[in-house]
Formats: C-alpha cells, sequence, structure tokens
C-alpha cells in the first residue's frame, strides 16, 4: 500500500488547477441532469426547468461546484410540508437522489 504525504501548499495548487475545474463542471451537470430527470412534475413544471449549476472558485481560491434550485417552492418539493394550507405534501429529497445517483458508477 502506497502512501502519499502532499503539503498544504500542493494541496491548494491541485485544488485550484484547471482539471479539478473540468471534474467539478462534468460532477455537476450530471447532477443537475439527474435532478431535472427525478424532479416530480407539478402543474407547470417550473421546478424541473429551475435547475443551475456553478463551478468556479471559492473566497480561498479553491474549486467549488454547486447545483441548486432557483424554484422559490423547492424546499418545499425537496422537504415536503407538514402544516400547509392546501395539506401536507410528501418529501421528494430530489437533490439527493440525483447527487448520490451520480456517485455511483
Amino acid at each position: 500500500m502506497a502512501r502519499v504525504v502532499m503539503h498544504r501548499d500542493q494541496i491548494r495548487e491541485f485544488m485550484s488547477s484547471p482539471q479539478v475545474y473540468d471534474m467539478l463542471e462534468h460532477h455537476t451537470t450530471r447532477i443537475r441532469g439527474n435532478c431535472e430527470a427525478f424532479a416530480p412534475v407539478g402543474k407547470t413544471g417550473a421546478y424541473k426547468r429551475s435547475f443551475f449549476t456553478h463551478a468556479g472558485k471559492d473566497r480561498r481560491g479553491y474549486a467549488v461546484g454547486y447545483v441548486g434550485s432557483t424554484d422559490p417552492a423547492a424546499a418545499h418539493i425537496e422537504w415536503g410540508t407538514r402544516y400547509s394550507l392546501t395539506g401536507p405534501t410528501p418529501d421528494h429529497h430530489t437533490m439527493a437522489s440525483a447527487f448520490w445517483a451520480s456517485a455511483l458508477p
């Protein structure tokens, strides 16, 4: 078994390399595709069309990738509601399911 030891500067250099950005962009796009495939389609389909991705740098310069939704009802769709005026709605966990489906080979 090999042991790899990296200095903090080497990790910082690796985490800001173009290869890491390409990998993050690939994975965030894959997760977004799964979100769109798994999303429940209501009357308008707005939630399914609201997913976005972003791959870039955080404040420290490290590569980060985001997958999100611009739909105002996203939290209610993800986690469900218990005390809604129209009654409780089930939780769908669309983004978590998409993430785990994308993580599998």
